[in-house]
């Protein structure tokens, strides 16, 4: 009968282990998913930011086209958090009109 009882005391000792890693699991989960959607809502660039951003705008390739690129700048002017931007680019060159109209 001795044996019986310690048996059970061993069983609730793992039951509520498992309950223990059961909250804590759940928590962790709500804990990355608040943090997912904190950096989903922060930008595009699906980074956890917080305050102050420096927003990277990166230019590949031949410039042919503006548009898409200022687009993004003007997002970036848009968002109060961004305090700087930086323009990085890798080009060989390109079209007059389309690097002037960057450079404005």
């Amino acid at each position: 009968m001795r044996y019986a009882y310690l048996n059970r005391g061993g069983h609730m000792k793992q039951k509520r282990i498992l309950i223990g890693l059961g909250v804590i699991v759940v928590l962790l989960v709500i804990f990355f998913s608040v943090l997912y959607l904190i950096g989903r809502s922060a930008g595009t660039s699906g980074r956890f930011a917080f305050g102050d951003k420096i927003a990277i705008v990166e230019i590949q390739g031949i410039i042919a086209q503006s548009s898409g690129i200022i687009e993004e700048i003007h997002e970036y002017l848009e968002d109060e958090d961004v305090k700087a931007i930086i323009l990085r680019i890798d080009s060989p060159g390109g079209g007059v009109g389309p690097s002037q109209e960057i450079h404005r």
